[in-house]
């Protein structure tokens, strides 16, 4: 957020601002992406997730959405919302036979939704088959970064750690719903060179609690609403990309501390959008 505006981060996360609708009649992005994460969760830390029976899957993962759907919209639904589920249950069909693939290429379900924030006690991280379950996890008492003599930490929830029996291999994900199938680089940099996301780079430093026994691979599990665009899209930054990115991470951290919001960003970032009025946008002398 800060990196697309300072002064936006200011008003969602400083002043905790945010819009009230309560005109929707239909799932919007955010509530039909959240849908899809809860399914994944649930199968993530049941004892299906390692399954190579595409069919099994297929069965098990719509079972799951019908779960969710009645714990978050009742069983007396809007016609919209009924429609926008079986897409959902569409890219879960897809998604089935995509992760039992993945399974016959030696990977599993290592970890899922699983919140990582400090704490200086590391005690709990002692049974690692606790960290299948989904519930917050106390991390290092290390911080991530050392800015101008603070200690910076992170906190936050990864949605998957995958591990490859037959290779040894890691893989940190996030899921991804959009419409189109995101790309690693182009979510997270502009012309290669100037960083505008720091999701999948900082994950590294969250995975540090799990002791892998290797540098993990980092991409989105993609859900398109294109089905062929379903499955992994792994990033390829090299060790000096990795570097600059923990570099552009200290930057938005000092200018935090110094309490460095302003100016707004123009033209105006495509995110963020619920401040364009206070921003002024498209308003004629605007300043």
């Amino acid at each position: 957020s800060y990196l697309a505006c300072p002064y936006r981060y200011f008003l969602r996360h400083v002043l905790k601002l945010q819009t009230l609708d309560d005109d929707a009649v239909e799932l919007d992005a955010l509530a039909f992406g959240n849908v899809l994460h809860e399914v994944l969760r649930k199968f993530g830390q049941s004892d299906l997730r390692d399954s190579a029976d595409a069919e099994k899957l297929r069965k098990w993962l719509c079972q799951l959405l019908d779960e969710v759907a009645d714990e978050q919209f009742g069983t007396r639904r809007r016609a919209a919302v009924n429609v926008q589920l079986k897409r959902v249950e569409s890219r879960l069909e897809v998604f089935a036979l995509w992760q039992a693939g993945w399974r016959r290429e030696g990977w599993t379900i290592a970890y899922a939704e699983v919140s990582v924030r400090p704490s200086v006690d590391v005690s709990s991280m002692s049974n690692s088959s606790s960290l299948n379950e989904g519930n917050q996890k106390d991390a290092s008492h290390q911080p991530a970064f050392t800015v101008d003599g603070v200690p910076v930490w992170l906190h936050g929830r990864i949605d998957r750690i995958d591990h490859n029996e037959v290779t040894g291999e890691w893989a940190i994900f996030d899921y991804k719903s959009g419409d189109k199938g995101a790309s690693p680089e182009d979510q997270h940099r502009k012309r290669k060179s100037e960083w505008i996301d720091l999701q999948l780079p900082l994950y590294r430093h969250l995975a540090r609690v799990f002791s892998l026994s290797q540098e993990p691979r980092l991409g989105y599990i993609n859900l398109p609403k294109d089905l062929g665009g379903v499955g992994a899209s792994f990033a390829e930054w090299s060790r000096d990309e990795l570097s600059d990115a923990d570099a552009a991470a200290m930057r938005v951290a000092r200018n935090i501390a110094h309490r460095e919001f302003w100016p707004p960003t123009d033209p105006p970032p495509s995110s963020l959008q619920e401040f364009n009025d206070i921003c002024q946008v498209k308003v004629i002398g605007e300043r």
